[in-house]
């Protein structure tokens, strides 16, 4: 569990750890080549170091230098098809093994990804889009088992801007020798990493963070040494902390456009937001925050991926709130826990009216998901009394060392184990 003692200001510099939601995806494009590819701030998450023991059940040799947060894999010439590891369903970023596995094996087969509790997540516009290029599906033994049928250029429309399967879309096109366009793509940051990525590896790709991604055969595609860049979403909390808390955060090394939706709204409930240069902002919180609307949407609309961090400060808030997910029909489940700490929530459907209080008490919570439980620490950092948050593994599985860095800025925070034989389950799988 993490323990989170409320009432401390939280002031000072931090720099977040590589983005998870980028490696994840990059961490199958290494796959696209053979040779050794070197990847630096890398996250050393839970959810890399499972995608890291996939690699290896697929024929990679992978050696993590955490002090130097460094990953290097050896890619073999010839990769295993088939992938059976019980992981797999248990992470969503394992669907991007799909289209790297087609890419250079022209076959691949796997279960169903996992990942967070936070509604339905289907792959539908990943077959549709695969399909389209060329992809043939058998989906009756309860397995993804894909063939290309001939590798085509051609033009894929996502009905949905889904950031999976324009992610999924890209890293397959990098092997085709015609041009393949991606039309209606996703924008979000994680897209924009991903195709840089691809463009130093030498993908000729365009329009990356645009509605219209292009790409071309390949001139060349060598393995490179590739820095991962830090998380907006992490930075993001940090910054709800600071506001949450009357404190005083700056955060560096990020790229503060990304931060935009957050930045408009932390503004209107009444922060001091200072966005000093492209990769560093610094936000100070005043007097109770204002009440403000929000409504989650594809970027550069409201990240859903910081909608539950965001309830947690309106839930403190002057006046009433809106909310509305329209990303993740089950992604407010953490208001029930907030309500157990004296927060007035109303959910209907998907979306929630929030009655802002002047305190939160200390209570007993469980974390749901990643964002869920990132949005219950900072609950509990405005709470009367000890705030004792359970399965934080969830919050391991996306933040690197965030009860350290909390506690760097003044947090009364720490993290200890309750259960070592769950604990012990849960490393036998990596």
């Amino acid at each position: 569990m993490i323990r989170v003692q409320g009432g401390a200001r939280l002031s000072g510099i931090v720099k977040p750890s590589g983005a998870k939601n980028t490696t994840l995806p990059i961490l199958a494009g290494v796959l696209l080549k053979e040779g050794e590819w070197v990847l630096n701030n890398f996250p050393l998450v839970q959810d890399t170091l499972f995608m890291i023991t996939l690699l290896e059940e697929l024929g990679c040799k992978v050696k993590v230098k955490k002090a130097k947060h460094q990953a290097v894999i050896k890619v073999p010439t010839k990769l295993n098809i088939s992938i059976e590891n019980n992981i797999f369903s248990s992470l969503r970023g394992s669907i991007f093994l799909l289209g790297t596995l087609l890419a250079r094996e022209g076959e691949a087969i796997m279960p169903y990804p996992g990942g967070c509790n936070i509604g339905q997540r289907p792959i539908d516009l990943h077959i549709k889009g695969l399909e389209a290029l060329g992809v043939k599906f058998d989906l009756a033994s309860g397995l993804i088992h894909a063939k290309v049928d001939g590798k085509v250029a051609g033009r894929v429309y996502l009905d949905y801007p889904s950031v999976g399967a324009t992610e999924n879309l890209m890293l397959f096109a990098s092997l085709i020798p015609g041009e393949v366009t991606i039309d209606n793509a996703a924008q979000e940051p994680q897209v924009v990493d991903l195709g840089n990525f691809l463009k130093a590896s030498g993908v000729n790709i365009y329009g990356v963070g645009t509605h219209s991604i292009k790409i071309k055969g390949p001139r060349r595609f060598n393995p490179i040494m590739f820095s991962i860049p830090s998380d907006p979403l992490e930075a993001g909390t940090f910054l709800i902390a600071s506001t949450m808390t009357g404190g005083d955060i700056t955060v560096k090394d990020v790229e503060v456009k990304f931060l935009n939706p957050l930045l408009y709204k932390l503004g209107e409930v009444g922060a001091d937001v200072r966005m000093q240069n492209a990769t560093t902002v610094r936000v100070i919180g005043k007097s109770r925050p204002q009440a403000a609307n929000i409504k989650t949407l594809p970027f550069p609309g409201f990240p859903t991926d910081l909608q539950p961090q965001m309830t947690s400060l309106l839930v403190i808030a002057e006046g009433v709130s809106l909310v509305v997910e329209t990303v993740f029909e089950s992604r407010l489940q953490h208001f029930r826990e907030l309500n157990k700490m004296g927060a007035q929530v109303t959910v209907e459907g998907r979306q929630a009216i929030i009655r802002g209080v002047e305190k939160l008490q200390g209570a007993e919570v469980v974390a749901t998901d990643i964002r869920a439980g990132s949005s219950l620490i900072l609950a509990g950092l405005v709470a009367e009394g000890e705030t004792k948050i359970l399965d934080d593994f969830h919050v391991h599985r996306g933040y690197e060392n965030l009860v350290e860095k909390f506690s760097n800025l003044g947090a009364k925070i720490t993290s200890q184990i309750v259960n070592k034989e769950m604990l012990a389950n849960e490393q036998e799988k990596v």
